[in-house]
């Protein structure tokens, strides 16, 4: 384990302005489009899913952190350009595997890495059973998808509180009173409250969290299977945690991964949105 204060990094004019460039395009698949960006020019590639709220610009620097890859940074549905046209469905893994079998043919790419960013992290979990022989490594950066989310679960299935959850969207008021008690009783750090509240200012800010949350609900797979498949293949996982994230704490992730064999944990100081910049600097040292 490496836990480290970290500082930024000096880097050159041309390495920076080199990192920043990108090439963006279309990729049409089934109904959805999607859109993704590509950095860097190395000879592996790296598929990388990002978290709520940005979209594949986070990840302009992540060539500086993995010199030898192309990296392919997708915007996720409902973010950035990306459209997700089946309304009537949510994306399944197989239709996911469908995506990454027509995608890494029409690139002519043998094998990959991925890396996956909080709920960005769901998309490289489900990756990881479809793969499992084509990959190099697997990057999960503060992970949304290991430990047990019940609000998640509850939110997204149909039934009572799925109903509530959709009443919320256009009627905030309950939530936000709530949202007040909880934080009077002091039961929720107040940068998670703060962190809650910026996403959910407006109707539109609202639908956002829902129309996600609902679109990658249909992304099953089993965690102890995932331990089995990656003891079992040659790849390494990589977990990437800020020690002051109040999203997804290094405590409530680190004690579901002793059994994994091929693993690397990098705790940096930083918190849940500083991750990824801090994870660039910190390999780019």
């Amino acid at each position: 384990m490496c836990i480290g204060s970290q500082s930024l990094v000096r880097l050159t004019p041309f390495l920076f302005s080199a990192a920043m460039k990108e090439h963006t395009s279309f990729y049409e698949f089934r109904k959805s489009v999607l859109r993704y960006a590509t950095y860097g020019n190395g000879t592996a590639s790296l598929l990388a899913f990002h978290g709520y709220g940005q979209d594949h610009s986070v990840f302009s620097r992540l060539s500086i952190a993995f010199p030898d890859h192309t990296i392919y940074a997708f915007d996720l549905f409902f973010h950035g350009e990306s459209e997700w046209r089946e309304t009537e469905r949510a994306l399944s893994s197989s239709i996911l595997r469908e995506f990454i079998e027509d995608f890494i043919r029409q690139k002519n790419i043998e094998r990959f890495s991925v890396l996956g960013f909080s709920i960005g992290a769901r998309i490289a979990l489900a990756v990881v059973p479809c793969f499992a022989p084509l990959l190099d490594s697997v990057w999960l950066l503060a992970p949304h998808g290991i430990k047990p989310d019940y609000l998640y679960k509850f939110a997204t299935q149909k039934g009572p509180v799925n109903r509530l959850f959709r009443f919320i969207v256009t009627n905030p008021v309950f939530f936000f009173r709530l949202l007040d008690f909880v934080a009077y009783l002091g039961v929720a750090d107040h940068r998670l409250i703060r962190f809650v509240r910026s996403q959910m200012r407006t109707v539109e800010d609202r639908q956002k969290v829902l129309n996600t949350w609902v679109v990658y609900s249909g992304l099953k797979y089993s965690w102890p299977k995932i331990i089995r498949i990656m003891n079992a293949g040659s790849a390494q996982l990589n977990i990437v945690l800020g020690a002051g994230d109040r999203i997804i704490s290094p405590d409530s992730i680190t004690g579901k991964l002793y059994k994994i064999q091929k693993k690397e944990i990098l705790i940096l100081d930083c918190g849940h949105e500083e991750l990824i910049g801090k994870m660039i600097d910190f390999r780019s040292r």
